[in-house]
């Protein structure tokens, strides 16, 4: 019941959008990190009653008494129970952690725990998508306690599944996945979170053009700090403010606020692009792109002085044909001043050879028992690679890229057949990074 009560003002969203505001700044404020962990460590400072105490303390200098409320009700509770409610084990758990060397943390953060099992019924039921209809029960019903062997070691007393179970278990992977797609990769959803990304990280650079150097730390931390303490209207509000610094910043709010979004120019497949020719330095590990660029894509080049060697090194290697067409592009956007271009990415560059592996990574911490070694339960992984591909695949449904312009301009730009190309969608990429400082 207590698990997700540290979420920030909309929810996983928020807190991506924050945690990419918080790597730019990171290596200029390393201060700034402590103060939005994530939600669920901030879930257990809440439970300990420290959270806001943590921060007026550090920064402020107010040692107070925090009234832990949390503290109160699990006495109550405990008064009518023979079995006591310990608070620290309940943060612990929360966090995922160790309770008194029994690994049981993997109930609320695990593969299977029981957050997946609640909101994956929950998103199907309200958005009436069929995928996520799983046999809760069953799997419930399932559960055994066995010993496990893990990394050499053997853990005792563990939560396992019968493997008369395992076809419910591969239903509720299956269902999440394609109720991914249709629900949180939809095309029109990630613009909506590509573009509230975009409204913070353009304030946030105004900011910083305005606040003093010596003086911009505090006034972050400040708006760090009141972020933690908001519900969505309220931080709907806070850039209903912010936006006053920035044209472009304003139209995209009005936007946002009136669901007038931005629409998809293309949706393009990451598997076409996964053999880079430009972009090797971010080659290594998929990533999830929310970003954007000006209406005029050339202005990147107005201060070259911020732009990496790196980039420039890599800008010389573009064919003259690709700078050509960005040119036609950035002569068709001249007119729109205060718009920009959004970039929302899933999984780019495309490993397969990585997916492949997260997806290992989730199996290996599944454990079936087969009934034919008393009480060592195997790990779903050993159960062989056709699963692991499966799955794989699946997951690579959701792969793919979305650019978004201004819905006036979507058919001359498709005139241009600009998308089609995929060196130029590379090329276009390599842009978008270098302007948010990725490259």
């Amino acid at each position: 019941m207590l698990h997700d009560i540290g979420h920030y003002p909309f929810s996983h969203i928020g807190e991506n959008i924050f945690g990419d505001i918080k790597s730019k700044l990171l290596p200029i404020f390393p201060n700034i990190i402590k103060i939005l962990p994530k939600h669920e460590a901030r879930t257990a400072n809440i439970i300990l009653g420290k959270d806001i105490f943590i921060e007026l303390k550090e920064f402020h200098g107010l040692d107070l008494n925090p009234n832990n409320y949390f503290k109160k009700i699990f006495k109550i509770i405990n008064s009518f129970e023979d079995e006591k409610i310990k608070i620290d084990n309940v943060a612990t758990l929360i966090e995922g952690l160790r309770i008194n060397n029994h690994d049981i943390g993997h109930l609320i953060n695990g593969p299977i725990d029981v957050d997946k099992m609640d909101y994956i019924l929950r998103e199907a039921y309200f958005t009436g998508t069929p995928f996520g209809n799983i046999d809760i029960h069953r799997i419930i019903q399932g559960y055994l306690i066995r010993n496990i062997k893990k990394e050499g070691n053997t853990f005792k007393n563990q939560l396992v599944f019968n493997k008369r179970m395992l076809t419910s278990i591969l239903q509720m992977y299956v269902g999440r996945e394609f109720n991914y797609s249709r629900i949180s990769y939809h095309r029109t959803l990630r613009i909506a979170e590509t573009t509230l990304k975009a409204i913070l990280d353009i304030t946030v650079e105004e900011l910083k053009n305005i606040v003093p150097d010596e003086e911009l730390e505090e006034v972050l931390k400040q708006v760090f700090f009141h972020f933690k303490l908001m519900e969505d209207r309220d931080f709907l509000h806070f850039l209903e403010i912010m936006i006053q610094l920035s044209p472009n910043a304003a139209n995209l709010f009005n936007r946002l606020i009136t669901r007038t979004l931005y629409k998809r120019v293309d949706y393009i497949d990451s598997i076409s692009l996964k053999d880079l020719r430009y972009l090797e330095p971010i080659g290594e590990s998929n990533q999830s792109l929310s970003l954007y660029l000006p209406a005029r894509v050339l202005d990147i080049f107005k201060d070259k002085d911020k732009l990496s060697p790196l980039f420039n090194a890599i800008w010389d290697r573009i064919p003259s044909s690709i700078k050509e067409k960005l040119n036609k592009l950035n002569e068709l956007m001249q007119k729109h001043e205060n718009e920009v271009i959004l970039l929302n990415a899933f999984n780019y560059p495309l490993s397969i050879e990585l997916i492949k592996e997260n997806i290992k990574k989730i199996m290996k911490n599944i454990f079936i028992d087969e009934g034919e070694k008393p009480g060592i339960a195997i790990s779903l992984v050993e159960q062989g690679e056709k699963l692991s591909e499966f799955l794989t695949d699946i997951h690579n449904t959701n792969s793919n890229i979305i650019f978004a312009f201004e819905n006036s301009i979507i058919g001359e730009v498709q005139k241009l057949g600009i998308f089609n190309d995929t060196e130029f969608i590379e090329c276009f990429i390599l842009l978008i990074l270098a302007y948010n400082n990725i490259i």
